[in-house]
């Protein structure tokens, strides 16, 4: 059987080496090995060795093998069959042990030599039993290991397979609401951040107006379709100034502003969201006009429903007087209240909405113009004009209001450069004529800063900063780079959190990280305008990201110093602190201009600003002082 496993594991193995087979060989056969060693030892100790008692020693390697090969019941025979043939060649042949080792010497030396033999025969064995045995044992550990290994990563597999599917389901999930609600009010749901509360918001109302009476004449579908483009260019802009899109209302929708995120601004946001809406209105040609109603007041806020479908929404008053705003406004107009009103009214032009005449007021109108006596007419005229068209507000009574209620239309934005005390003239009117040759992202700016209620400062240190370009020699297409760079000198703040942004302490009252995280801004810049796509060259990037250092190297985001800072920002700082100064701040009110223009000279004197430029721009700013 031997031979044949021999033969078989040689043809099994076809590429190995004659070395290896007859290894394999010796190993399968090793008693026949073994026995025909022995006597082949006893033949060349007695044949050919001098010392034979010393030659014994020979068979301590066969017997050591022969326990490492086999095992210690073979090895210890192996070492008896040893034994026994010296033990018969010495007593068929004495005489040639009887010169070493005379007389009963030599039986003393075969009992000891033999027994030692046996002794390391069994110690040999058994050592190679146990390390067999621990072979054995650590050979099967590995075997339950890879084992293991081998259901653990089934199991890895499994669950890589159910995690997929849960992300699945997870997104599934998500695009369902979504689709059905507003995906930051989607994502609080999920993460479980979405509380009930009490909180001052602003909400929104808009409607199509004779929406009804246009679409009864069109076909269903174009209605729609109509409908969900329009639905489909609103929901942007509302997202764009963080409005929470409440729901469509048939041909109308509701939002709110503060919530859930807060807004310190949200009045503001609510009104440039409307003003952007009614823009884009005007700008397309759909047969309907928009009417949009705004209130700012305290409301409940929160997940309001059944058990098997809830809506983040709004409950209220102010959610009531939006609706009725909405519905007085004129098309194409925007109506606030008068809250909403003195929030924006810093940034926003406005005049008093007024009621239609009453019947008795028509009725007395209609007997003033019966009078005959012309002095008489035209004064009951005057006062009828006085009374009704110049006062200052409008009442007009609301539905479930026992008072009647003052109403604004929202006409537009002031222009910051109509203030020419604050604005040169000059400075002015260069910024409005390089303005027409370049493409600037007005949206993203004053997204920004209505977040910071700000609106304008891009618009006043841009105008600032193209008039003392000109004075420095800066040719026309110098000055149109850094038109567009001072506008959008902050535009990395939009890489901030809104918490940020909307919090009304002075930045060296804000934790160390908040103010670490701000001073990173116009380092951000440059990736901000990148996503926005914006026509920036190297130049005004530069200027961007250095419009915060400082002459005396104190400044960042990387401590230039002196003629380091690029010409174009140590133009733009002077032009941002200037209108930053002259402005309203969350923390501060405004200087007066003459404390602005004594502020900058001792900053300047101070080391904050080149004092060659600074003292150009003191005599701009100050001319339109007089």
């Amino acid at each position: 059987m031997r031979e044949e496993s021999t033969e078989q594991n040689s043809e099994d193995h076809p590429g190995r080496s004659p070395w290896s087979r007859w290894v394999d060989a010796i190993s399968t056969n090793f008693e026949v090995v073994f026995t025909l060693a022995v006597l082949a030892s006893v033949i060349f100790i007695y044949s050919f060795a001098d010392s034979k008692s010393s030659m014994l020693d020979l068979f301590f390697i066969l017997i050591v093998l022969c326990g490492y090969f086999l095992n210690t019941r073979s090895a210890v025979l192996g070492s008896v069959l040893a034994i026994l043939v010296v033990s018969l060649f010495a007593m068929l042949q004495p005489a040639r042990f009887a010169d070493e080792l005379p007389g009963t010497a030599f039986y003393s030396h075969i009992l000891l030599w033999g027994s030692c033999l046996i002794l390391t025969a069994a110690l040999v064995g058994n050592m190679n039993q146990q390390l067999r045995s621990r072979f054995g044992q650590a050979w099967r550990t590995l075997e339950r290991f890879n084992e293991i290994q081998e259901d653990l990563l089934n199991r890895q597999h499994e669950l890589e397979e159910k995690n997929r599917l849960l992300l699945s389901e997870k997104s599934r999930l998500e695009s369902v609401l979504h689709y059905a609600m507003d995906p930051n009010v989607a994502q609080m749901i999920i993460q479980n951040k979405l509380e009930n509360e009490n909180r001052e918001i602003s909400v929104l109302f808009a409607d199509l107006e004779a929406f009804t009476a246009n679409a009864e004449g069109m076909p269903p579908e174009l209605v729609v379709r109509n409908l969900n483009q329009l639905f489909g260019q609103m929901e942007p802009i509302l997202s764009r100034f963080r409005g929470h899109l409440d729901k469509y209302i048939g041909d109308g929708l509701m939002a709110e502003f503060g919530a859930p995120f807060f807004a310190r601004h949200h009045a503001l946001l609510s009104v440039c969201a409307a003003l952007r809406m009614q823009e884009h209105m005007r700008g397309t040609d759909y047969p309907w006009k928009m009417r949009i109603g705004i209130a700012y007041g305290s409301s409940l806020v929160g997940l309001v429903g059944s058990e098997r479908r809830k809506n983040y929404t709004a409950v209220g008053d102010v959610v009531n007087l939006a609706a009725r705003l909405q519905n007085l406004c004129p098309p194409g107009g925007v109506c606030v209240d008068r809250n909403t009103f003195r929030r924006v009214a810093p940034w926003c032009h406005a005049r008093p909405l007024r009621p239609p005449l009453s019947r008795q007021d028509a009725e007395l109108f209609e007997r003033v113009q019966m009078v005959d006596d012309p002095m008489r007419k035209e004064a009951l005229e005057e006062a009828m004009v006085k009374a009704f068209l110049h006062e200052e507000e409008g009442y007009v009574s609301i539905k479930g209001k026992k008072e009647q209620i003052a109403i604004y239309e929202i006409l537009g934005f002031v222009d910051p450069l109509d203030n020419y005390l604050r604005v040169p003239r000059e400075a002015a009117e260069l910024y409005r004529k390089l303005r027409q040759t370049v493409l600037m992202p007005e949206d993203e700016v004053l997204t920004l800063e209505a977040l910071e209620g700000s609106i304008g400062h891009g618009r006043v240190t841009a105008a600032l900063s193209v008039a003392l370009g000109e004075r420095l020699g800066l040719d026309e297409h110098e000055q149109r780079e850094l038109l567009l760079a001072s506008h959008l000198h902050d535009i990395g703040k939009l890489s901030l959190p809104d918490a940020l942004l909307d919090d009304p302490r002075r930045m060296s009252d804000l934790p160390t990280a908040d103010q670490e995280r701000i001073r990173s801004h116009p380092a951000l810049a440059e990736d901000v305008l990148r996503r926005m796509n914006a026509p920036m060259g190297a130049r005004m990037l530069e200027a961007v990201r250095q419009h915060h250092e400082r002459w005396d190297g104190g400044g960042y985001p990387d401590g230039l110093k002196g003629p380091q800072i690029s010409l174009m920002a140590r133009i733009l700082q002077l032009a941002d602190e200037y209108e930053a100064l002259s402005a309203s701040r969350s923390y501060r009110d405004r200087f007066d201009l003459e404390s602005a223009i004594e502020e900058l000279k001792r900053d300047i004197a101070g080391g904050k600003f080149d004092p060659k430029i600074g003292s150009i721009f003191l005599e701009i700013v100050g001319a339109a002082l007089g």
